[in-house]
């Protein structure tokens, strides 16, 4: 083994190596989120939708993400991960003050991302595409959802 390198062994819930790797020691950490190589991806004002072999391109609005967790003490050399969840990860459902999509994840259990776009900043534009709204509801709803959201969904279904 390279030197500055160490065997990393992934194993699922029932504790099986599901994949062994070479990985560099200044890259151990205690938690590690392993996001898929596909995404689903849509443009605005288009109803092509895309699974593409890319992390996040342009026009993403959902990938997957396994989360591994340290084994301590590690069984022999190496060091061993354990599975901890899998869930997609979503794109903040607000625009941005240009009317462009925002680039950023939304945080767990939530339609929008950490920054401004959150409800309780106050009033903020969001996506008008029916498509990926149900999509980032459907998403957020895998998670418990904090009230702000579930007060926007309240109000977003009163207007229908």
């Amino acid at each position: 083994m390279p030197r500055g390198y160490t065997q990393a062994r992934f194993h699922n819930a029932e504790g099986e190596v599901i994949a062994t790797t070479e990985m560099p020691t200044n890259r151990i950490f205690p938690t590690l989120n392993l996001p898929s190589t596909l995404a689903l991806t849509k443009k605005l004002n288009s109803d092509a939708i895309s699974l593409v072999e890319a992390h996040k391109p342009n026009h993403w609005f959902a990938y997957h993400v396994e989360t591994y967790q340290k084994r301590t003490p590690s069984s022999g050399s190496g060091v061993d991960y354990d599975f901890v969840e899998e869930r997609i990860v979503a794109r903040c459902a607000a625009l941005t003050q240009q009317g462009k999509h925002c680039k950023n994840e939304a945080e767990k259990g939530s339609m929008f991302c950490h920054s401004a776009h959150r409800p309780e900043k106050g009033s903020f534009p969001l996506i008008d595409d029916p498509f990926l709204i149900y999509e980032f509801e459907e998403i957020a709803a895998l998670v418990d959802l904090n009230p702000y959201y579930e007060k926007l969904k309240k109000d977003m279904n009163n207007e229908v």
